[in-house]
């Protein structure tokens, strides 16, 4: 009996979840919001679910409310990495680079392989205009992700932009043929939807 109610709470959360995202995906907010309202209820103080609330604020461009959100599920749970991460980019957004920097820090203080938050802190040096200091946290994305086209991206582009056009060519010819690797992969019956991150992709949801 503890099992089977214990499962059909997890398949509840996984049906709210999906109905939090496809409202968001509609922009409907004000149903996303209920909806984790109802998850709250039945887990309250939940930091993935008051993380969550966080999101569905941000999509509808509330950002005091979203940081309200995110600080609550850091209250429930002070070590919660997506909630640490949506105010490093909150605080990016906004241009304030120290409480940024500071909140990637703590992401990579828990996961130093965190891809979001080393991408972040490579775009904290770019908007300083500072190029030498974005290549380590996106040598570091690039390796702990080979995947992550985006940090790839990034990195050649840094890589041009100093005048090192032989290691902008390798990293080049290392996503090139990663993709080629890719379709061969999808030919066989590989999935890689998740692989090639789409334009606008929320990253925030983890």
């Amino acid at each position: 009996l503890g099992r089977a109610m214990k499962s059909d709470r997890a398949n509840q959360t996984s049906a709210g979840l999906i109905k939090v995202f496809l409202h968001v995906r509609r922009g409907e907010y004000d149903k996303a919001l209920a909806t984790v309202d109802e998850l709250l209820a039945r887990q309250p103080g939940n930091p993935m679910m008051l993380n969550l609330r966080g999101v569905v604020y941000l999509n509808s461009r509330d950002f005091p409310k979203a940081s309200e959100a995110f600080e609550a599920a850091l209250k429930a749970s002070p070590d919660f990495v997506p909630a640490l991460y949506n105010l490093g980019m909150l605080a990016q957004q906004r241009g304030d680079i120290a409480a940024a920097a500071a909140r990637y820090e703590q992401v990579l203080a828990i996961n130093p392989n965190e891809v979001n938050a080393l991408l972040g802190k490579a775009d904290l040096a770019l908007m300083q205009g500072q190029l030498e200091p974005a290549l380590a946290p996106l040598l570091k994305a690039v390796t702990a992700d080979p995947t992550n086209v985006d940090a790839h991206v990034r990195l050649i582009s840094v890589y041009l932009n100093l005048g090192n056009t032989i290691e902008a060519q390798r990293q080049a010819e290392t996503l090139v043929a990663q993709e080629i690797g890719d379709a061969v992969a999808a030919a066989t019956g590989g999935d890689l939807s998740q692989r090639i991150p789409l334009e606008g992709k929320n990253e925030f949801f983890t």
